[in-house]
């Protein structure tokens, strides 16, 4: 054998012996439960098979073990594994996380291989900050938007991975902007300056305006949430101590509430109290889906969007449709509407409880 030879061979046998912990969607399945949790495996398998998905990769559930287990230090490898594969997608979607011209906005979520509703944080519109968000402006052509988008994200991210008392947030949007009759741009601008020295004051840190630092501290402020007293008190009542680790699914943001053709919901492939075969649940317009999980604002009946959004409304009949053939039951599944586009955001199905 030559030295060539030799070399490559070495270098396969290490490649082999590299513990893979991040995988885009077109690499995962739904066979990969346990490694990539319930809803980033279906995502994986959904993206594989078409459905109108936004990209994304997902990082294992073996991450957060090793990451417990080295007390809150990942595992070698992890972290290239993950500007790797941010590589791949941001090359996909000819954008990037942290560039203020055009910038990649990801949504940071857990995934575990059980359901386990509202015990860990989402995070969304990382990549967000004093520059990206003019990149926004220019892109979106709405100004309005952009800087609300960046307002909400300072606020949820400093209250969930910075620990700064979310009421003190409440507190000066009532000021500035919800206590308003005619709230301007200027007014939103305001806010945010605020939003930036309380995060200030109260951590003596400021807000983190690298977006790899974003994302990072979100996939930590995870792990640390699974570890904490929580997590494991809850994983002990329901019998899911067996479980090793959450999931991470970082995936390209759509918009809710881009405006007011723009919406989010969440439906059932079919009417859960009677069985009939016919959609049911509720959407919002003009917000995002994080907003609507946690029931701010009045929804609409689902049967409303027929009227209003026929086509939208057809191509969730025609997914759920789908969706209840490909699982084998019926769905539970969210959604997101972005400038009354035909294509409907399809974040995650699950199966009905």
């Amino acid at each position: 054998m030559c030295i060539r030879d030799s070399i490559n061979a070495e270098y396969m046998g290490l490649s082999l012996m590299i513990q893979r912990y991040v995988y885009l969607f077109k690499e995962g399945s739904h066979l990969l439960r346990e490694a990539l949790g319930l809803k980033g495996s279906r995502l994986c398998e959904m993206y594989k098979r078409g459905f109108p998905i936004p990209p994304g990769i997902v990082i294992s559930t073996e991450a957060c073990a090793n990451y417990i287990a080295n007390k809150c230090s990942p595992a070698q490898g992890v972290q290239n594994q993950i500007e790797e594969k941010m590589r791949i997608l941001e090359e996909g979607l000819g954008q990037k996380l942290g560039n203020p011209d055009n910038p990649l906005l990801l949504s940071v979520r857990p995934g575990v291989a059980a359901q386990m509703p509202g015990i860990l944080d989402c995070f969304c519109n990382i990549g967000l900050n004093d520059k990206t968000v003019l990149g926004l402006v220019k892109k979106s052509k709405n100004e309005r938007f952009a800087y609300e988008l960046y307002m909400k994200f300072i606020e949820e991210f400093a209250s969930a991975a910075m620990n700064v008392n979310r009421q003190k947030f409440d507190i000066i949007k009532k000021k500035l902007v919800t206590g308003k009759s005619d709230v301007s741009v200027y007014d939103i601008k305001k806010a945010i300056d605020s939003y930036l020295k309380l995060v200030f004051v109260e951590t003596k840190k400021d807000f983190p305006q690298n977006a790899d630092d974003q994302l990072c501290t979100a996939i930590s402020t995870l792990y640390n949430e699974w570890g904490g007293k929580q997590a494991t008190l809850y994983r002990r009542l329901h019998d899911l101590t067996h479980l090793r680790g959450c999931g991470i699914i970082i995936q390209k943001m759509v918009f809710g509430n881009f405006n007011s053709k723009s919406g989010t919901g969440r439906i059932f492939s079919r009417n859960p109290l009677t069985g009939d075969k016919q959609i049911y649940g509720e959407y919002m317009m003009n917000t995002q889906g994080e907003d609507f999980i946690r029931g701010k604002g009045t929804p609409n009946l689902i049967d409303n969007l027929k009227m209003e959004m026929p086509n939208i409304y057809g191509q969730l009949s025609k997914i759920c449709k789908q969706l209840e053939v490909q699982f084998q039951g019926v769905q539970d599944i969210q959604f997101t509407i972005e400038d009354s586009k035909h294509v409907s955001y399809t974040h995650l199905t699950l199966p009905t409880k």
